[in-house]
């Protein structure tokens, strides 16, 4: 259908069809012209030219507004009859643009306060030297004879993270190196290391250690090769060069207790004193193992994490609960002492019997159920801090 009128692309008024051949329109409400080329006598769309160098501007066309650039060179009118121009034409009042601030270095956004790093562990700082006791119980070639006495030997550092760093680790037995780290290596080295460090029980800061390590390769001498597990008591090392040899010692699980302050993270303690109580005996069933009538109860730190503490119940001199390496296990804190202590395990479960603490009640109870069936318990009443 031809197109009867279409609208000025600079203020919207409608605009006649020009006459055939006819290249300049005038607007008659803005009075703007525009050169719009040669046209056809009956063309389905007229084009428009917009003079070069005039603002960007906002066309209809077909009824959808389109964002035009600055300098475009053609514009495509759909055929739409175009509004009527209102009765009292008047220039529309320019839109207030609200203010947008300049971003300087200066007006930046303050950034988010950020959490402080907790702080570092109370770590040892300076090198720790630990020492196994140990006896040879086989030798061969230039080693001292079996039966000779051994000292293993660790010095370590501790790492930022909190892990042990070993600086030197050696064997010597009746005088004689069989074994230094800080020797030269010509050859191979399958190296390990594993340092436990085992809060003592009923103290703050007293410490035994367990060690695991390995140095095996192809090698010529002087770096003899090691073996060695203190928690199974045995530690091996040789050498294949002149001169060579070959040893097995027995060694001692645990150094002697070290008081000072932790190598390890995980052993920084959880809380700084230890909990005293008395425990009296208020009812007991089953095959009791101990026939006292009143107990003494201790929880001291264990490690920071894991199990954070360590509790002994010790009746008439034998320790019914916590034994050797046993009473570890998770206390709840208040304001950073303990309040209670739960170990929910039996003898067969984890080696040790069940036991629970209520410091705030002042309650306390102790049981276990052996691998035959056979069970006790025991009720006490905890005195006053």
């Amino acid at each position: 259908m031809p197109l009867q009128s279409f609208s000025c692309p600079n203020c919207g008024a409608p605009i006649d069809a020009p006459a055939s051949g006819e290249r300049v329109l005038r607007c008659a409400f803005c009075k703007r012209t525009f050169d719009v080329g040669i046209l056809s006598a009956t063309p389905p769309a007229m084009r428009l030219t917009q003079p070069m160098g005039v603002s960007p501007m906002l066309i209809i066309v077909g009824g959808v507004a389109a964002a035009v650039a600055v300098g475009a060179a053609a514009l495509l009118l759909v055929g739409k009859p175009a509004p009527a121009p209102p009765s009292d034409p008047t220039p529309l009042a320019p839109q207030a643009v609200p203010d947008v601030p300049t971003i300087t270095p200066e007006a930046t956004a303050t950034p988010m306060p950020v959490e402080a790093a907790a702080p570092a562990p109370d770590l040892e700082t300076s090198p720790v030297t630990l020492t196994w006791k140990a006896h040879l119980t086989a030798s061969s070639g230039s080693a001292p004879p079996a039966g000779s006495p051994c000292n293993l030997s660790v010095t370590v550092t501790s790492k930022p993270s909190g892990e042990p760093n070993q600086d030197q680790l050696t064997l010597q037995c009746q005088g004689q190196m069989l074994y230094d780290s800080k020797a030269p290596l010509n050859g191979m080295s399958n190296w390990s290391f594993g340092l436990d460090e085992t809060p003592v029980a009923g103290q703050v800061g007293v410490y035994r250690y367990q060690m695991r390590a390995g140095d095996t390769g192809p090698r010529s001498a002087p770096r003899a090769q090691l073996s060695l597990n203190t928690d199974e008591h045995v530690v091996e090392a040789f050498r294949d060069e002149a001169p060579s040899f070959r040893v097995r010692a027995s060694v001692d699980a645990s150094t002697a207790e070290r008081r000072g302050r932790a190598i390890t993270a995980d052993s920084v303690p959880p809380f700084a004193e230890v909990v005293v109580r008395k425990a009296k005996v208020a009812s007991k069933s089953g095959a009791v193992p101990f026939g006292a009538t009143s107990c003494d109860l201790k929880i001291s730190p264990g490690y920071s994490k894991g199990h954070n503490c360590r509790v002994t119940l010790v009746c008439g001199g034998q320790t019914a609960y916590g034994a050797g390496t046993q009473g570890f296990d998770d206390c709840s804190m208040v304001d950073g002492h303990p309040v209670t202590f739960v170990d929910a395990y039996p003898t067969p479960s984890d080696g040790d019997p069940e036991i629970n603490c209520n410091l705030e009640a002042g309650t306390a109870t102790l049981g276990d159920t052996s691998k035959a069936g056979v069970t006790y318990s025991v009720t006490f009443a905890l005195s006053a801090p």
